[in-house]
């Protein structure tokens, strides 16, 4: 709605929990993984029941500053 583009340099991932994904947030979720915003955690999980810590929330916010909003940032 911003007008930004996310960019898709990274395949898609099937996470091990990919059904407990919301279906309305199943696209975002994809479009975060492949735009290398998120990963998933240990035993290739996306986790999506689970809150995000500090660090988790930071790290997220970060990246999509670097490589949205600013990407000479990167």
């Amino acid at each position: 709605q911003l007008g930004y583009t996310l960019p898709t340099p990274l395949a898609a991932v099937h996470f091990a929990d990919s059904e407990q994904i919301s279906t309305w947030a199943a696209p975002a979720a994809a479009a975060m993984q492949r735009a290398g915003i998120m990963a998933g955690k240990d035993g290739n999980r996306f986790d999506p029941q689970a809150s995000a810590t500090r660090a988790e929330t930071s790290a997220v916010l970060r990246r999509f500053v670097e490589s949205v909003i600013d990407p000479d940032a990167a």
